[in-house]
């Protein structure tokens, strides 16, 4: 089960996940917003399916802010300390998902498809 992401209102592009690889995508998202504390609004329920939900403008500015820079990098160093190895593309997913929330958030947020 793949996932695909793309701004709300069809504007600026998607990004498509394969099943496998998002697993590790979303549990880096999970730390990021764990990190974060209460003050994190992003619902993490929104990523466990394919399901068509809708990520608000406010999450997708989270998200960017959370996974982008050198907070992303952060968050990837961390996520090595809790997996013996992280595949392959990660890397890149997760600088890919900031970006696509940096745009989504000014396109009505993101469907996760």
């Amino acid at each position: 089960m793949g996932y695909t992401f793309r701004c709300a209102d069809g504007s600026g592009g998607n990004l498509s996940i394969p099943g496998g690889a998002m697993v590790d995508l979303r549990e880096v998202l999970r730390l990021a917003v764990t990190f974060a504390g209460d003050e994190s609004v992003v619902q993490m329920s929104k990523f466990e399916s394919n399901g068509g939900r809708i990520v608000t403008p406010e999450e997708c500015r989270e998200i960017a802010r959370l996974l982008g820079g050198r907070e992303g990098e952060y968050i990837l160093a961390e996520y090595r300390n809790y997996v013996d190895g992280i595949p392959d593309g990660l890397t890149g997913d997760v600088r890919e998902l900031a970006e696509l929330c940096a745009r989504a958030a000014d396109h009505g947020g993101m469907r996760v498809g």
